[in-house]
């Protein structure tokens, strides 16, 4: 059975969830990305992200990274999903629909949007079509 825990102590942390950063980063990017690693765990350490973690057998075995913003120009608060990970053994076990919507609960009061940018080619646009989301805007990058 998956459970679903806000990660809110150090000790989980070290206990599996920087391990996990590490693999995104190498699946998705090719490369360790220790810095990244540890910039995100700073900014857990301080508040800045939510890490809510999906667990098995008192293992962690994915995450869902956000963080809750305010738009300047409306003021309205959302919350913005960075990063959505599960380990490839627990694909397909782990119902990530029902994963992100647990994330969601957290700040669900205080929130009354809920972003994900991915990239254009990304299989997981079409998850997020499923559960609602719909293009909103449009970002551009410049590589300097």
């Amino acid at each position: 059975m998956i459970t679903y825990k806000l990660l809110d102590d150090r000790k989980d942390l070290e206990r599996g969830i920087r391990d996990l950063l590490e693999d995104n980063c190498v699946e998705v990017y090719g490369v360790t990305a220790t810095p990244f690693v540890d910039k995100i765990t700073s900014l857990w350490e301080v508040g800045v992200l939510n890490i809510n973690t999906a667990i098995h057998k008192g293992s962690i075995v994915g995450y869902v990274v956000f963080v809750i913003d305010t738009e300047m120009a409306t003021s309205v608060d959302f919350m913005c999903i960075t990063s959505v990970y599960i380990s490839p053994e627990y694909r397909g076990v782990v119902n990530v629909s029902e994963f992100i919507e647990d994330s969601i609960e957290y700040c669900r009061e205080d929130v009354s949007r809920v972003m994900v940018s991915l990239p254009s080619n990304s299989r997981a646009i079409k998850l997020f079509e499923r559960m609602g989301y719909s293009e909103y805007d449009t970002t551009l990058i410049k590589e300097i």
